[in-house]
């Protein structure tokens, strides 16, 4: 779908749960969305038009109860 339209531009977030503490966890959302953006990328998605964002536990889309 991105190789078919050249102008999509995407934010990839990674994200995790409130377990462990805030800077493992923002490593780790870190390292989640990166994943994402290489995995694009050595498909041909051009980096200029991807931005890799971790948010570790700030935003939550759900409690963890």
């Amino acid at each position: 779908m991105m190789n078919e339209n050249t102008n999509l531009t995407l934010e990839l977030g990674g994200h995790t749960d409130s377990s462990g503490n805030d800077a493992s966890n923002m490593a780790l959302s870190n390292q989640r969305a990166q994943s994402v953006y290489s995995w694009l990328t050595s498909k041909g998605v051009g980096s200029e038009r991807l931005v890799a964002v971790g948010f570790g536990e700030t935003r939550p889309e759900v409690p963890n109860d």
